[in-house]
């Protein structure tokens, strides 16, 4: 059985009572006045009284405002654009950017494309020196009958696994429109050692803008660079050199 006498001696005070000397032992009560904004420490611990309806603030689980997100995804949108521009150029439906041994061709496509919508073809194969190359290149979005394609610049390569298509399809970044892109891979062909071929343009013809090559971003000044002359001359010599032998 639970016994209940000792709440007997249970005594209860304001916060202005002090307790009697000798009480010690007995429990007491403090009642804090929500009005007064009282405190009561006890040791380490202090409690304040709370005015009716008065909390803790809580921390605001509000989502960031719509013109905020907007702004958010322009920007990464913005980085998007610029990355796959890099040293290339944006020609309406695609874009196309290049590093010194890659391009890689942007194709934007509209939203919920899905990659077994799209076709992917490398053709014009001749071989240099035992590498072969492609110099067209043809990309299709069946439903939308988007088609970006043509004469390439420059030769690329077409090993075996150039020409299992190395492009993928994502979403692109910041589109209002919720639009997607392919992105295809070309590796680049060295026609000598130490010859970087920066390309003027993706396609030949004046449809895109040329790129000033003196400008790119990544190219290094001084030795190992090359303007789209050293290619032709460059690739003159092999072919000179393979005559001569044969």
């Amino acid at each position: 059985m639970v016994d209940y006498s000792k709440w007997d001696k249970l005594e209860v005070s304001s916060s202005g009572e002090e307790e009697e000397e000798g009480r010690g032992a007995r429990p007491v009560v403090h009642r804090l006045d929500p009005a007064a904004n009282e405190e009561l420490r006890v040791g380490n611990l202090t409690v304040r009284s709370k005015r009716a309806g008065q909390g803790e603030e809580k921390p605001s689980t509000s989502e960031p405002s719509e013109s905020a997100c907007e702004i958010s995804a322009s920007a990464k949108g913005e980085d998007q654009l610029r990355a796959l521009s890099r040293n290339g150029a944006r020609c309406g439906s695609y874009l196309w950017s290049q590093d010194r041994t890659t391009c890689t061709l942007g194709v934007i496509v509209p939203r919920g494309s899905r990659a077994s919508e799209v076709g992917v073809e490398l053709s014009g194969f001749d071989y240099l020196g035992g590498t072969k190359r492609a110099t067209c290149l043809s990309v299709v979005h069946r439903p939308s009958g988007t088609r970006v394609g043509g004469d390439l610049q420059c030769p690329c390569r077409a090993e075996d696994d150039d020409l299992l298509a190395n492009w993928e399809l994502k979403d692109l970044a910041g589109s209002t429109e919720k639009e997607r892109v392919v992105l295809v891979e070309l590796r680049k062909v060295s026609v000598a050692d130490n010859v970087v071929v920066w390309w003027k343009r993706l396609f030949k013809g004046e449809d895109e803008p040329e790129v000033d090559i003196n400008s790119i971003e990544d190219r290094v000044q001084g030795g190992g660079q090359s303007f789209a002359e050293v290619w032709n001359e460059a690739e003159k010599m092999f072919k000179e050199k393979l005559r001569k032998k044969s």
